[in-house]
């Protein structure tokens, strides 16, 4: 782009205290040497969303959160260096400041509140909170200040498309299995939970983040074009074009129906700013009897050819090529998509899956619901919010949903709101939420202020202004599709969405200081510099000195232990998996000499001590893990069945009491207060605690077991048959194939369940003498185990002929001797005793089956 600023004539006065000249000041902003800022911005954009680490499983992509430290220590190190060097530089004043200033403030002061959460200890996810927007509100600072020309403003674009389209081309190659396109070994897992990339949820984040960027280039197209510049608006609009056409077909593929909503957000909201920033400046232009859009048409009289239309002719083919296109010529030379087997959302057409946004009745929804309706308790209880970090710990305290929750189990418990604005206002107070919502608002009214002034007349043909203009148009987009996506999802949880938002901003509150300084000179007619910065005085040079050493060293010396840590905790927990626990033990202590104040540390220590049959050690480092998040119901449950096993009853029964009180039906806990129950032959009362929740736990085979048993035992055996049958018929006895199992394997196994359970349902029903039900139970047995377990087909054809159900018993009769003769003596032991019980219209059947055996 080209910058209008360098050829004007000097000011008309001296500064009040003379450093150099105007002209001077000017030259010297102008410099290469003032690129340094703007494109390491650009670098990090382009980078660091494709960064991962091998070996290491992180949802919550604690790598990039590092990196982004890095790259923020040394983007203000340079900030610094340039500040001695004397480059005139300056931090632009706009309304963002204030906001981010109340923002930032409120999450330093939700540290003070945060360990009255955490045991009076500030929790390593407080001071991950910190790290992460720290380093977010360093990159905001350093683009508002080296984004002060259009030019650095294309490195930053530069570097987030090229980010984006990293990520979307290497999801585009997995799901197509296309090798060109995927890293070698294959890393990054994007479909797949668990990778420091990611998943595809994450992945859709960073797209809808960058992909407004492409509407800067369409839209500078669509200016050159209209001033007669046609190759190069081609050139550019074609690359954007393409460009646009890959980010949306991997939106479209990532199925992450939030993105969707944000990407509709951000598409309306910059159109709807840029048609009233238009009509606003056609309006004054017209007060001031100034006609901008006759000074338009004539420009686009010079092509022959209308913007506008070029413009909806290029979204339409864009949408078409994204959604239709790229997927059918793909597939036509042999790239076709991937079946997933275990998530069917990928599968489903878009008007099916976009037709669910809507649908308030699915899981997702009311999941969603239940944790919004939960966080706005703990909004109610703590308005100045509960410290950085702690919604987690939070959320069990006020959860609006104890019981029938599968969200909130012992196997899931929720970290996260999916709504970011509502855990802003949990974790840093209702003035934190208000002061996110004043940074947002203020984005959006620089927006379109600098909409509105460029359209004016001083300013309609300057290209500086096209690009500042354009440039901000993309930010907001931006800014609008991550709110967006906010309100279902939780980009400003992840370090690479927070990075791109404060990036955003940035170049908004840049671009926004730019051309209204450049409005209002020019329409003054004063040929006068505009951005005339200074050299930094010699104690602001002092300040950013010691802040950047300060940066610097305390990252390279926090950011390597953090990922020791985290790579101690991963090693640990998969050895403690693979039952390893003594060298878990030592994996997970190397982690807690580094983070003692992480609870996942002191959880995954207490499983290893059990494991290798450690229990106090066990209940200690359980305990220690509670301190930190006392709310945390997996380990009640483990601390009870810990000092179960070591005889400590009251301990015992009081983190039951805890557990039971944070989720009434949590099987985990029920099982554990019956076994001890069961134990002490107190029968009534595990079937008075477990009764209630049958319904819930229909599926597990503990619990069943449990309250069978227990009716069982009372004599009530019809109660335990009934109970039996409806978990067998919920399928108890399925799960899923396991890693390197085979299908042959599995099938093996899901036999030997199914008997398992047909067996209890059948010995019940004999017990409650109700022979009907018995022997429907055993023909199904029976039939299962084919030729073999002839004892089976003995108890199905007594069940057969106790029932009166003669013929079917006769040839059941035939078909055990036939199989195994020495069963013989064990049907005429039970045919004779059943002859001596039946009425006498019935004997001369039960003897023929008897001439039957016995032949």
């Amino acid at each position: 782009p080209r910058d209008d600023a360098a050829d004007v004539a000097p000011p008309r006065a001296a500064p009040a205290r003379p450093v150099v000249s105007a002209a001077a000041a000017v030259e010297d902003a102008d410099a290469w040497s003032g690129d340094v800022l703007a494109v390491g911005v650009g670098l990090l954009c382009a980078i660091l969303p494709r960064v991962v680490l091998l070996g290491l499983r992180d949802l919550f992509q604690l790598p990039k959160m590092l990196y982004m430290g890095y790259a923020a220590a040394w983007l203000l190190a340079a900030l610094a260096v340039l500040a001695v060097m004397g480059r005139p530089m300056r931090l632009p004043r706009t309304p963002l400041r204030w906001p981010a200033l109340v923002f930032f403030a409120a999450i330093v002061l939700s540290l003070a509140f945060a360990p009255d959460e955490t045991g009076g200890v500030l929790s390593l996810f407080a001071k991950m909170d910190l790290y992460r927007w720290t380093a977010a509100g360093a990159l905001f600072v350093v683009t508002m200040i080296g984004v002060d020309r259009p030019r650095r403003l294309l490195y930053v674009l530069v570097g987030m498309l090229v980010g984006g389209l990293w990520v979307a081309l290497i999801g585009i190659g997995e799901h197509h299995d296309i090798a060109a396109l995927m890293p070698q070994p294959k890393w990054n897992i994007i479909s797949i939970p668990g990778s420091t990339f990611g998943n595809r949820n994450m992945a859709a984040e960073l797209i809808i983040a960058v992909l407004p960027v492409t509407y800067a280039f369409i839209g500078l197209s669509a200016y050159w074009w209209r001033r007669g510049r046609t190759n190069l608006a081609a050139t550019v609009a074609g690359g954007a074009g393409f460009g646009l056409g890959l980010l949306l077909y991997y939106l479209r593929l990532t199925v992450t129906r939030s993105t969707w909503v944000g990407f509709g957000l951000g598409l309306i909201g910059v159109g709807a700013m840029l048609a009233l920033a238009k009509g606003l400046a056609r309006r004054e232009a017209a007060a001031a009897e100034l006609d901008v859009a006759r000074s338009e048409v004539s420009q686009s009289d010079a092509t022959g050819r209308r913007p506008v239309t070029m413009l909806i002719v290029t979204a339409a083919g864009l949408l078409v090529f994204g959604f239709a296109l790229m997927p059918a010529a793909l597939e036509k030379i042999g790239y076709t998509g991937e079946e997933y087997r275990w998530d069917k959302k990928p599968n489903q057409s878009v008007g099916n899956l976009a037709a669910t946004i809507f649908d308030t009745e699915q899981d997702a929804a009311e999941w969603r619901f239940m944790k919004w309706a939960s966080t706005r308790e703990a909004v109610k209880a703590k308005p100045l919010g509960g410290g950085a970090g702690n919604w987690r710990v939070l959320f069990p305290k006020h959860v609006t949903q104890r019981t029938d929750n599968e969200m909130f189990t012992i196997g899931k418990q929720p970290v996260r709101a999916h709504n970011d604005f509502l855990q802003v206002a949990s974790e840093f107070g209702v003035h934190g939420f208000l002061a996110l919502l004043a940074l947002l608002a203020a984005a959006m009214w620089m927006t379109w202020d600098i909409l509105r002034r460029r359209h004016r007349r001083p300013l309609v043909d300057d290209d500086g202004a096209a690009w500042m203009a354009w440039g901000a148009l993309a930010a907001a987009a931006g800014i609008l599709g991550i709110c967006g996506d906010a309100f279902f999802s939780f980009p400003l949880q992840l370090p690479v969405p927070t990075m791109m938002l404060a990036i955003e901003l940035g170049l908004v509150g840049a671009a926004w200081v730019w051309i209204r300084e450049r409005d209002e000179q020019l329409a003054a007619g004063a040929r006068i510099p505009v951005h005339v910065p200074r050299p930094v005085a010699f104690e602001g040079r002092v300040v950013l000195v010691v802040v950047a050493i300060a940066s610097v060293l305390f990252v390279h010396y926090e950011n390597p232990r953090l990922l020791a840590a985290e790579k101690g905790f991963t090693r640990a927990r998969s050895l403690q998996r693979n039952r390893k626990a003594a060298a878990g033990l030592v994996e997970i202590n190397k982690a807690i000499a580094i983070n003692p104040d992480d609870f996942q540390n002191h959880f995954i220590q207490a499983l290893c001590y059990n494991s290798m049959g450690k229990t106090a050690e066990a209940i200690e480092g359980i305990k220690r893990s509670l301190e930190l998040y006392p709310n945390l119901l997996n380990a009640w449950v483990n601390l009870a069945m810990f000092t179960s096993k070591a005889g400590r009853v009251e301990e015992m029964n009081a983190a039951l009491d805890t557990a039971l009180a944070l989720k009434p039906d949590e099987g985990y806990a029920l099982n554990v207060r019956a076994k001890d129950w069961t134990r002490q032959r107190r029968y009534a009362d595990v079937v008075e605690l477990l009764e209630p929740w049958v319904d819930t736990h229909l599926k597990d085979s503990g619990f069943v077991d449990n309250l069978g048993g227990s009716w069982t035992l009372l004599g009530d055996h019809a109660k335990a048959a009934t109970l039996y049958q409806r978990s067998y018929d919920a399928k108890i006895w399925r799960r899923r194939i396991k890693p390197r199992e085979t299908a042959a394997a599995h099938g093996a196994w899901h036999r030997a369940q199914r008997l398992k359970w047909l067996e209890k349902i059948a010995a019940s029903w004999e017990k409650a003498k109700r022979p009907n039900e018995a022997a429907r139970a055993l023909g199904t047995a029976s039939a299962l185990a084919g030729n073999t377990r002839a004892d089976l087909k003995v108890r199905y054809a007594a069940a057969l002929a106790q029932s009166a159900q003669y013929a079917k018993a006769n040839h059941e009769i035939g078909v055990v001797i036939d199989l195994d003769r020495g069963q013989r003596g064990t049907i005429l032991t039970m045919l004779r005793d059943l002859l001596a019980r039946v009425d006498e219209a019935d004997k001369p059947k039960v003897e023929a089956l008897i001439r039957t055996a016995e032949r």
